[in-house]
């Protein structure tokens, strides 16, 4: 179900297929997913990620498709993770599904509590998004 290819730069790979050999505690299905996105990823330099893609550092806004409920939370390297300021690990279940896609993506994704399925509503880098978010 995710309809587009994940835009990465080579570190953000190097760390995915890491996490893959490691087990990372992904379900099959997650694993299988992964492989398939890191597989046909187009790999970029830094500075050559486009703004609406997710990477670590970004403010997102998502839609459970399901549930119809709208998620914000900011995605951060693992060790900046901080459920208590909506600081959500780039490793976590759903810092994985969603990385490296664009603004508009859908996504299925197994999670704790079964598949969802998400629309990645917006992304808003680092130094773009607000303040008291990027600084807790």
């Amino acid at each position: 179900m995710n309809n587009t290819s994940l835009i990465i730069t080579q570190s953000d790979l190097d760390m995915f297929l890491d996490h893959l050999q490691s087990g990372g505690n992904l379900s099959a299905f997650n694993k299988t997913q992964l492989s398939e996105d890191l597989r046909s990823a187009t790999i970029v330099s830094p500075g050559d990620v486009p703004n609406d893609v997710v990477t670590t550092d970004s403010f997102i806004k998502l839609l459970d498709l399901e549930s119809m409920q709208e998620f914000s939370f900011y995605l951060v390297p693992p060790a900046r993770a901080n459920i208590k300021t909506n600081k959500v690990s780039c490793l976590a279940p759903i810092g994985m599904a969603l990385f490296g896609y664009r603004t508009g993506a859908e996504i299925k994704w197994e999670m704790p509590n079964g598949f969802r399925l998400y629309k990645l509503l917006s992304v808003t880098r680092a130094e773009k998004a607000v303040p008291e978010l990027v600084n807790s």
